[in-house]
């Protein structure tokens, strides 16, 4: 990543053997964990040290993992049937 304020290579960035060797740690030994479990076994046992953030970042770029989906939506159409099976209007509506 290169800062075009000043034309040099960030400070902050990444080195690209650590990138590499997160993602292939992730796609060898992790497949199909969840990011958050394999953040936390990556950083205790194979000394990771960049945020969640930024490995759920970076998996999802490499196409490791998908955003889940958001809980928020569409509000779900009501079930019109009865408990018995007949397509009658509830009691209550009709005395």
């Amino acid at each position: 990543m290169q800062d075009r304020r000043i034309g040099r290579l960030s400070a902050r960035a990444v080195p690209v053997d650590e990138v590499v060797a997160m993602l292939a740690l992730y796609h060898t030994r992790y497949t199909g964990w969840t990011v958050k479990h394999f953040h936390e076994r990556w950083q205790t046992e194979h000394g990771g040290t960049r945020s969640y953030s930024w490995t759920k970042k970076t998996l999802q770029a490499a196409g490791h993992v998908t955003r889940g989906s958001p809980t928020w939506g569409p509000p779900q159409e009501a079930a019109t049937h009865t408990l018995a099976g007949d397509d009658a209007p509830p009691r209550w509506l009709h005395p």
